[in-house]
């Protein structure tokens, strides 16, 4: 099966070829965790000023259902905002999350992946039921070749702005050096750049659809919920273990750094309050 699967150049082991999505998985239910660490800053503008931190840990579950794979995610996200004095705004927002993932194989070319992921984001002042914002996604992947991956998902965001979105994305490898990642929502195109050992660094190109909706309390006492969103273009490195950009299921050091422009911002509340958009 895996050789009428494949283009007649490109067997399954090339480096061209895309990773079965058995090959991401790590299939020994284990309660030490993989950890995930990030930060984000945007320099300060039309005095607004935006860093993101956030902290995750991820455990392997055992499986049912038929499933190929059951991962638990537990996350804390802290934002630092400092905004203008008219936006009254409070500078500490948080969200702490939960995410079930479940991975099924339908056959030899689909996969099933669902996700649940409720969120409670607030400042701690309103912690009422504005601040509970169920996440979810179902995607359907199809792999017809060892250099694609076609998808097709519907996301609930959680969001006030967006509160669903659906769409198809694609992953196409057409050489061993280069990949084009046209899912939802951060499209990148990534170029292998070095593999000393058993390791692999790749430059890459990306956008982002970005943002979060938050509880908070005003300063005269009354409950509001603002959006941040915007967009962005950035070049970055990411190291990591050999297997692709998508073999993030192997264990091991993995790591990026990137730089790039935040652009289309703008802060949306609710309860009359004027939006604002910093440039």
């Amino acid at each position: 099966h895996a050789q009428q699967s494949q283009p007649a150049d490109t067997p399954p082991d090339s480096p061209t070829a895309l990773p079965d999505i058995t090959d991401l998985i790590d299939r020994q239910a284990s309660w030490r965790p993989v950890l995930t660490l990030r930060s984000s800053y945007e320099f300060e503008q039309d005095e607004f000023e935006y860093w993101e931190s956030f902290v995750a840990a991820r455990f392997t579950l055992p499986n049912f259902g038929g499933s190929l794979s059951s991962t638990l995610t537990l996350s804390v996200e802290r934002a630092d905002v400092d905004t203008p004095s008219f936006v009254d705004l409070p500078s500490d927002l948080y969200v702490l999350a939960v995410n079930y993932a479940w991975i099924r194989r339908l056959n030899k070319d689909w996969t099933l992946r669902l996700n649940f992921n409720p969120r409670f984001a607030t400042d701690f002042e309103n912690t009422g039921s504005d601040a509970w914002h169920p996440r979810a996604a179902a995607m359907a992947v199809y792999r017809p070749n060892s250099r694609w991956l076609v998808g097709f998902g519907l996301f609930v965001t959680g969001r006030e702005d967006v509160p669903v979105i659906a769409g198809p994305g694609a992953i196409w490898r057409p050489k061993r050096w280069v990949e084009l990642n046209l899912f939802f929502p951060q499209p990148r195109v990534s170029f292998l750049v070095t593999r000393p050992r058993e390791r692999e660094g790749w430059f890459y190109v990306s956008g982002a659809w970005d943002g979060d909706t938050w509880a908070y309390e005003r300063a005269n006492g009354r409950n509001n919920e603002v959006t941040y969103r915007n967009l962005k273009a950035a070049v970055g490195w990411e190291h990591g273990p050999r297997g692709g950009l998508l073999g993030r299921g192997k264990r091991g050091l993995r790591w990026h750094v990137e730089a790039g422009f935040v652009f289309n911002r703008e802060l949306e509340f609710d309860d009359h309050v004027p939006d604002f958009e910093p440039d």
